[in-house]
């Protein structure tokens, strides 16, 4: 399966959202946290839970999570590295709002990792959910 990308020339007209945070940890312990999805909830605080799809349904859902917001109905989240440990992007379709955004780790030295997130939102509930998602990145 190929790679989910967060891709400037593939966008449809929306919200956009780019914000990075600084962490005292390396690229590789970041590189964890980020990949265990299930942990999600841990430290997004507008995330409930994460379960993954049961593999079992097949190829299509390798890369599938089912994410519980806060005061939001569960929806399936596509969740894919890139072809390295330095993006990890995510896809979703909720209602009448779609999301595609993006992980960026860069290595400012050797104990901190710059976190850069890019969020795209299409669809017709994507203006507040562009807002919403500004109140949503911790740092």
């Amino acid at each position: 399966m190929d790679p989910i990308r967060c891709d400037a020339a593939e966008r449809e007209p929306g919200v956009e959202i780019h914000h990075y945070v600084d962490v005292s940890a390396t690229p590789d312990t970041v590189w964890e946290v980020l990949t265990d999805v299930v942990g999600w909830a841990r430290w997004m605080p507008d995330i409930a839970a994460v379960e993954m799809v049961d593999r079992s349904l097949g190829e299509a859902y390798a890369d599938a999570y089912v994410v519980a917001r806060v005061n939001s109905t569960p929806s399936v989240w596509y969740v894919g590295p890139g072809v390295d440990r330095t993006t990890l992007a995510w896809e979703n379709s909720c209602g009448d709002c779609d999301s595609r955004g993006e992980y960026r780790l860069e290595s400012l030295d050797e104990h901190t990792t710059r976190t850069h997130i890019s969020v795209h939102f299409t669809g017709a509930s994507c203006p507040v959910a562009g807002v919403l998602g500004r109140y949503s990145l911790r740092d």
